[in-house]
């Protein structure tokens, strides 16, 4: 029996979120109850939209590292104007995000998960919320 697939797109950018992303997210999703308690019934994939900088500090933290071992994660780089206000692009950004990962879930028949940079999941919140799908 095949796998459901399950994406999980994130936005992770800037100078507050990255920190918070890797520290508490990560931590939480890679708690033996979240993300490790799905391998048997879920293809996860995650699908991290960053640029460069952002990208070059968050993969030399150990709960990247640890986020790897559970799941592929592709990354999408994004690219900024030197006069870019990146906080204030934090919306459309998230728009872009959608619509770029939605018809790849559709594609895919998966399940699809637009989180943010600080969202942490309770111990055993991703099997409760994905076993509605069921």
């Amino acid at each position: 029996m095949s796998k459901q697939k399950y994406i999980i797109s994130n936005l992770v950018f800037g100078n507050l979120y990255p920190d918070l992303w890797v520290q508490n997210q990560l931590k939480s999703l890679c708690d033996p109850t979240n993300l490790p308690a799905l391998q048997d019934k879920y293809d996860v994939e995650y699908v991290l939209f960053t640029d460069e900088p952002t990208l070059q500090h968050i993969t030399k933290h150990p709960n990247f590292t640890q986020l790897t071992r559970w799941c592929p994660v592709h990354t999408v780089l994004l690219h900024w104007p030197a006069d870019a206000d990146q906080f204030a692009s934090r919306y459309n950004l998230l728009a872009q995000m959608l619509q770029q990962v939605v018809p790849e879930a559709i594609e895919k028949n998966a399940i699809l998960s637009a989180w943010v940079a600080d969202l942490v999941v309770a111990k055993g919140a991703l099997p409760k919320i994905l076993s509605h799908f069921d």
